[in-house]
C-alpha cells in the first residue's frame, strides 16, 4: 500500500495532487490554521484521508504533562514547541511511522529538492521523497497548488485596515501550527497584523500563561508595542502614495 504523509501545507498538498496513492494520513495537532482543515476537506475529493489525532491533547501537554525524564523531572508541561523543544513534531512523526509500519504500507513525505536539511534527516527504508526525485522547489509545489485551485485563505480579525481575507502563503514562510515558536518575527508581525483578536491573542495568552517568551527578543507585547507604530506608519504612506 502505498500512503501519503498530508500535513495540508504546500508541499505535501502539491505531492498528493500529482501522484497517485491509496490514501493519505493527516496527523491533527488541534493547533492547525483553520485554513489547513479547509485544504484537507478540498483534498478529500482526490484521495480517501486517514486524521490521526494525540492520545492527549496539545493544551495538556503543553501545560499539564508531568515530565518524567531530563533535568526538569517533575515539572509541568513540555512549554512551546519548537526550536529545540519539538515535542510536538516528534509526537506527530511518531504516529505517522507507527500507522505507516503497522500497515506494512510505503509513505510518502512531501519534502521538496530545495529542504536539503530534512532530506537528510527524513531517509528510511520505508519512506519515499516524490517531490525530491521529481526535483520540484517549494515554490514551484505553491505554484502547482495554485494551478489546482487550492488556496489557504485566512478571515483577517485585526485592528488595522486589512483586507477581509488573506492567503497564508503571502504572509507566512511555513504553514505550520499557529502557536510553533519556530516562527520568525517577520511571520509573528504577521499575525498580529492579520490576526489580532485571533491567533495573535492566543499566542499572547499562551506565553502569559507559561512566564515564557516566546521569542527571545521580547515579550508579544512588547514587540506588538512596536509593531504597531510601523504598521500604522506603513499604512499612513501607502495612503499617501508613498510606498
Amino acid at each position: 500500500m502505498k500512503i501519503a504523509s498530508l500535513s495540508g501545507g504546500k508541499d505535501s498538498v502539491a505531492m498528493v495532487l500529482i501522484d497517485n496513492y491509496d490514501l493519505a494520513v493527516f496527523y491533527d495537532t488541534g493547533k492547525e490554521f483553520d485554513a489547513i482543515y479547509r485544504v484537507i476537506e478540498q483534498l478529500q475529493k482526490h484521495i480517501p484521508i486517514i486524521t490521526l489525532r494525540p492520545g492527549k491533547s496539545f493544551d495538556y501537554k503543553m501545560f499539564e504533562h508531568a515530565r518524567t525524564r531530563g533535568k526538569r523531572i517533575g515539572e509541568k508541561g513540555y512549554g512551546w514547541c519548537g526550536g529545540v523543544c519539538r515535542w510536538g513534531t516528534t509526537e506527530k512523526l511518531a504516529a505517522l511511522d507507527r500507522y505507516a509500519k503497522q500497515n506494512k504500507a510505503t509513505m510518502a513525505i512531501g519534502i521538496a529538492i530545495d529542504e536539503t536539511e530534512r532530506i537528510a534527516k527524513e531517509r528510511s527504508n520505508f519512506k519515499t521523497m516524490p517531490l525530491v526525485d521529481r526535483k520540484l522547489t517549494e515554490k514551484q509545489c505553491l505554484e502547482i497548488c495554485r494551478q489546482h485551485n487550492i488556496s489557504w485563505l485566512e478571515k483577517t480579525d485585526s485592528k488595522f485596515d486589512v483586507p477581509a481575507e488573506i492567503d497564508l502563503y503571502d504572509i507566512l514562510q511555513r504553514v505550520s501550527c499557529w502557536c510553533c515558536r519556530n516562527k520568525n518575527l517577520k511571520e509573528l508581525k504577521n499575525m498580529y497584523k492579520y490576526f489580532t483578536y485571533s491567533y495573535w491573542a492566543k499566542l499572547k495568552d499562551i506565553e502569559a500563561r507559561l512566564g515564557v517568551k516566546m521569542k527571545p527578543s521580547g515579550w508579544l507585547w512588547e514587540l506588538e508595542a512596536k509593531w504597531e507604530t510601523e504598521i500604522l506608519a506603513e499604512q499612513r504612506q501607502i495612503k499617501m502614495g508613498v510606498i
